[in-house]
């Protein structure tokens, strides 16, 4: 999956799957990626116009959403 860039003290880059709502997180610290299973768009959409990525990805991402590390 293709990710981008953001700008964020916790998160290097963000990709998302809209047909398959999987969304794919890359940590920076030590550089984990991380994908989040059935993530609707509409929590994606909010993902990326959040202040703050890492406590947006903190606070309603992680524990709301099955995951699977794809990397370390």
């Amino acid at each position: 999956m293709q990710r981008d860039p953001v700008s964020s003290t916790q998160v290097k880059s963000v990709g998302y799957n809209r047909k398959d709502k999987i969304l794919e997180i890359e940590y920076l610290n030590g550089g984990n990626v991380v994908r989040y299973y059935s993530v609707p768009p509409s929590k994606y959409d909010k993902l990326m116009a959040a202040d703050s990525i890492g406590g947006f990805v903190s606070d309603k991402i992680k524990g709301a959403h099955r995951f699977r590390e794809v990397t370390a």
